[in-house]
């Protein structure tokens, strides 16, 4: 069953599988502020931003100390990209389940689709720096246990 499982994952794009890994850790890191801020009662105003950071510094760590080089600049925009549209994807669908009046009043507001944009956009520079900052250091560490 792992060794299907293992063929089936490596003939999937690279990037595909990336940013499904992104996707995974960054759902992770959300349930995990949700319960820790429902436990301790207090709200982060910080908390979206960790949910960028801190999976995409993880999952290039990870992906630095394991291959021990830099995935390509083409492969890491379409990690980040498979990554946005996934979120996205998920944001839609809840949308779509808690029958939510939010569509309608997106709609109305002209020009919050701009600002969205235009936080969309800080998003991923920010998920792709975090990202490669991550894998730097993963490649590092693998140099670093190499030699010795």
């Amino acid at each position: 069953m792992t060794q299907q499982f293992t063929k089936y994952i490596s003939r999937l794009p690279i990037a595909l599988v990336i940013g499904v890994t992104l996707w995974l850790a960054s759902m992770v890191m959300s349930i995990m502020l949700g319960v820790l801020q429902e436990i301790f009662g207090t709200s982060s105003t910080s908390g979206n931003v960790m949910t960028i950071v801190l999976p995409a510094m993880c999952v290039g760590l990870y992906l630095g100390q394991k291959t021990g080089v830099l995935i390509s600049r083409k492969t890491r925009w379409q990690a980040i990209f498979y990554w946005t549209v996934f979120n996205l994807v998920a944001f839609a669908l809840t949308l779509l389940t808690i029958e939510s009046d939010l569509l309608i009043d997106l709609r109305q507001l002209g020009l919050f689709n701009l600002i969205f944009i235009i936080a969309m956009t800080v998003y991923l520079v920010l998920a792709y720096y975090c990202f490669k900052w991550g894998e730097k250091l993963g490649v590092n560490q693998h140099k670093k246990q190499a030699s010795q």
